[in-house]
């Protein structure tokens, strides 16, 4: 992800129907901050694959991005 916030999920919260990401945990920081996943954000968004570093010890959830 190349962007420190929340830019590449503008604008399109009524389009964006697949995201395939690979997150660090700065990346999920960013994530959470701006809410990028709350709940009714993106209507159509029909299916998530995130890859994860275990090595970052940081462990995902789905709430994680609520």
């Amino acid at each position: 992800y190349v962007f420190a916030d929340d830019t590449m999920f503008r604008g399109n919260s009524d389009r964006l129907e697949h995201l395939d990401m690979e997150l660090d945990a700065e990346t999920v920081d960013m994530l959470r901050k701006y809410k990028v996943f709350s709940k009714g954000k993106f209507p159509r968004l029909r299916s998530v694959h995130i890859q994860h570093d275990p090595s970052s010890h940081t462990r995902l959830s789905v709430e994680a991005f609520m």
